[in-house]
């Protein structure tokens, strides 16, 4: 089991606030070597394109794709 916190800067709107928290999330499971991951959110969108197939088209592009590279 782990936590963390970080400081968030030049965050425009929810959509990339919810967004960053989801890649950073991966960022410390990676660096942890923890093996499984659950994450709650609110933001359906969020939720939507990260469990999308297909090429997110959103100014979200580059941190959904940083999330699925995981």
């Amino acid at each position: 089991m782990g936590a963390c916190t970080y400081p968030s800067r030049d965050v425009v709107d929810a959509f990339v606030a919810e967004a960053r928290v989801r890649e950073r999330a991966m960022l410390f499971v990676a660096a942890m070597s923890f093996r499984r991951l659950l994450l709650e959110g609110d933001s359906l969108s969020i939720i939507k394109k990260l469990n999308s197939e297909g090429e997110d088209r959103s100014f979200l592009r580059p941190i959904i794709h940083n999330i699925r590279f995981f």
